[in-house]
């Protein structure tokens, strides 16, 4: 959240460099593969569970 204000801020001060842009696509990206790789985890130790 905090770099997408970041972001904004940024592009409403000037035009954004591709720097710019590509930090916030890769934050975004990183957000996202933390996020599946939790609920692969979570998916993971529920099998267990019920296995064990």
């Amino acid at each position: 959240m905090w770099h997408e204000i970041c972001f904004l801020r940024r592009l409403a001060k000037s035009k954004t460099s591709l720097s710019d842009f590509y930090c916030f696509t890769y934050n975004k990206l990183q957000e996202r593969v933390d996020n599946s790789a939790r609920s692969l985890n979570y998916l993971i130790i529920c099998c267990l569970l019920v296995v064990g």
